[in-house]
């Protein structure tokens, strides 16, 4: 046998093979076209019943586009009132450890001051205004503490003024009597 005999023989074989394995395939895949068919021709006709009544869908799409934006704007209304509640639990602990009187009025006139600029970063609460810059939040509630207006928050001082010591008692003598024996002596004997 020559080569082009042997390769013409293999291509005879091949091109068998090929065909056996197509009609197999065929075969196989038969009954997945066919209901590959049906499904297209179904999903084809809502498509086609959609289009003549295309006021229907946009009435309700346009009700859910309305449902969306309420439920935006709802949701955006919760996560803001989550975020001052949670800078005012923040507040109200540094407030806490200042150990300032009225925390209460405190926490509002600083919410009132640096309510927008206070924010938090990894667990840390800080202040950044164009007045203090950044800063943390414990450094600007210390700072305002040392103002005259802060001053009015802070406990009052164990100072004694000037420095002045309490008389102390004199010892009663023995040799004189006081003026409430001979008033208890005087009403005794009568």
């Amino acid at each position: 046998m020559t080569p082009e005999e042997i390769t013409a023989l293999v291509n005879q074989q091949i091109e068998a093979v090929k065909a056996e394995i197509t009609q197999q395939i065929t075969s196989a895949n038969q009954g997945l076209a066919a209901s590959l068919t049906k499904k297209i021709e179904k999903l084809s006709q809502p498509a086609q019943a959609s289009q003549d009544e295309p006021e229907k869908e946009s009435l309700t799409l346009k009700s859910l586009k309305q449902q969306l934006s309420d439920m935006q704007s709802a949701f955006a209304a919760k996560e803001k009132e989550a975020a001052d509640a949670l800078k005012r639990s923040g507040l109200a602990e540094a407030i806490g450890q200042l150990k300032a009187l009225s925390p209460g009025i405190l926490q509002k006139l600083f919410l009132a001051e640096y309510g927008d600029a206070l924010k938090q970063d990894g667990g840390v609460w800080y202040v950044d205004s164009p007045a203090t810059g950044v800063k943390p939040l414990n450094t600007v509630l210390s700072d305002f503490l040392k103002t005259d207006d802060g001053k009015l928050f802070l406990p009052p001082s164990g100072v004694n003024g000037s420095g002045a010591v309490e008389t102390k008692p004199i010892p009663p003598t023995s040799e004189s009597p006081k003026a409430e024996d001979l008033l208890v002596k005087a009403f005794s004997d009568i």
